[in-house]
């Protein structure tokens, strides 16, 4: 009867698995696993995180180009190499958190991070509207929406 049980739990968690796809992010070959910040960055006040679009750090993104956002609770991120422990992968067309939305579909790319040294700063999340979407996102396209300020290896 146990092994009914656990069958019948892993399906449940099967089924309830396919909402949203973890697993790696390509660069075009091996998985990511490391996002290095090369200069300090301060974060956003209440927070807000730190946002960036096409290359740059910005204060008003425009949601119907691809955007991300560094989340945590620092007022400054400071230069430092983070651990990529998880990724995940999904569509959304609702407004999550403090993330614009443009009231469409987007690809979105969530990158749990982690640092002994600035354990506040928790993730990173990448939007790009389905429109644009010309298959999944990739680390080449995350670089060119974060810019020089960081190494995405």
């Amino acid at each position: 009867m146990s092994s009914l049980r656990n069958l019948s739990l892993f399906a449940i968690g099967l089924l309830a698995s396919g909402c949203q796809s973890t697993g790696e992010l390509q660069d075009n070959s091996p998985m990511v696993q490391e996002l290095t910040v090369t200069q300090p960055i301060t974060m956003a006040m209440g927070g807000g995180g730190a946002r960036f679009q096409y290359g740059d750090r910005t204060t008003a993104l425009n949601p119907d180009e691809p955007y991300c956002v560094i989340r945590g609770g620092a007022r400054t991120l400071e230069p430092d190499t983070f651990i990529i422990t998880r990724v995940e992968k999904r569509s959304t067309g609702t407004v999550q958190d403090d993330l614009p939305s443009n009231d469409g579909l987007y690809q979105e790319i969530h990158l749990w991070l982690s640092s002994p040294v600035q354990p506040a700063i928790q993730d990173m999340v990448c939007r790009r509207p389905s429109s644009l979407s010309y298959g999944d996102m990739t680390a080449a396209d995350i670089q060119a929406i974060i810019g020089s300020r960081f190494i995405l290896r």
